[in-house]
Formats: C-alpha cells, sequence, structure tokens
C-alpha cells in the first residue's frame, strides 16, 4: 500500500481481513475508498455484498453482489454469493439458475456445491441435493464444521434416522479469505 496507494486489490483484502477480524467499519472504510478510485472493480462490490450479507441486510447484499455480477458476469464465486444471498431471500430457482452457471465454470467450489444442494433441497428434488451434498463432502476437508450437518442431511434424505427433517445449515459464501488476483499493478 505505501508503494502503490492506488492499488484496489489491496485495499479490498485488507477489508476482507478487516471483516475477518470482526472490524466492519473498517473494511467499509477500505472498500468506501477502493469504490472512490475504482467503483468498476466486482470485488468491492462483492465483499459489500459479503459484509451485508454477515449483518442480516439481504436487500443490501443482493444489490451490492447484483452490481458484482454485472462487472464480472463469468466470476464463479460471485455467483455463488449471490446464490447464497437468494437462497437466504427464499428465491430457490433463481439461486439454482445462479449455482449452475457458477458450476460451468468452476466445478470444484465447495460453497457451490453446498448451495446448490441446499436450494435443490428446499424445492423437494431430494435425489439431485444428495448429489451435491456429496460433492461438497468430496471438496472440503474433514476438518470443516458443515461437514457435521450436512452429513446428518444426508442421512435423512436415505433414509436413515437423523434428527430434523430440514435442509442442512445456511448457505455459505466464498468471499472470507482474499481472492485470486483480478488485476495487475499496471490496470489501475
Amino acid at each position: 500500500m505505501r508503494q502503490d496507494p492506488q492499488f484496489v486489490e489491496a485495499m479490498v483484502n485488507l477489508a476482507r481481513a478487516e471483516a475477518a477480524l470482526g472490524r466492519v467499519d473498517d473494511a467499509h472504510v477500505w472498500l468506501d475508498r477502493a469504490a472512490r478510485l475504482r467503483d468498476d472493480y466486482p470485488d468491492i462490490h462483492s465483499a459489500r455484498g459479503s459484509l451485508a450479507l454477515r449483518a442480516g441486510d439481504l436487500e443490501q447484499a443482493l444489490a451490492s453482489l447484483g452490481r458484482a455480477v454485472e462487472l464480472a458476469p463469468q466470476d464463479p464465486e460471485i455467483l455463488t454469493n449471490l446464490g447464497a444471498v437468494l437462497i437466504g431471500r427464499g428465491l430457490y430457482a433463481e439461486a439454482e439458475n445462479r449455482l449452475r452457471a457458477s458450476l460451468r465454470i468452476d466445478p470444484a467450489l465447495p460453497a457451490t456445491a453446498f448451495n446448490l444442494a441446499l436450494a435443490l433441497d428446499h424445492v423437494g428434488e431430494r435425489e439431485e441435493a444428495l448429489t451435491y451434498y456429496q460433492r461438497y463432502l468430496a471438496l472440503t476437508p474433514a476438518a470443516d464444521p458443515a461437514r457435521e450437518s450436512v452429513q446428518q442431511r444426508l442421512d435423512a434424505l436415505r433414509g436413515r434416522p437423523a434428527v430434523g427433517a430440514k435442509p442442512a445449515a445456511e448457505s455459505l459464501t466464498t468471499a472470507d479469505g482474499p481472492r485470486r488476483h483480478r488485476e495487475t499493478r499496471d490496470d489501475h
């Protein structure tokens, strides 16, 4: 940052780090600073959407992630995060469309597989949901905290005794860590 104060990607990643540490106000400061330099940078809007989702503001999350998708319609992580918000709003068919688009671009994102399973599960497509819950388990490490609830849901879908018959957990986003590089220092 000292060498290049306009390096927008670094500002967005600093915002994500601040958010991960619970310093949401500081995260917003970094995102506002980045937006003043390059409001057309999709990760600014994606990060804002993730912050809004964490705060429970689904309308703001939808607006921010919608803008991010306008700017980067082929970004699988942004599509996955938008799918998570759509699930939160109960728009399962639209979420399914966004999540399938994300899978076509990058079939190895665990959050995409999980969210697609969740959307399908909510609309009663149990067999296909089972497939994507299994894919999620195959893509995540054993220490992943969501694995237990996913395994319980798989057991329920397979007809094994399990507590509760509702879909596993809430939707997941992919925006908790720094993103891959989208720009180079010469792009600003």
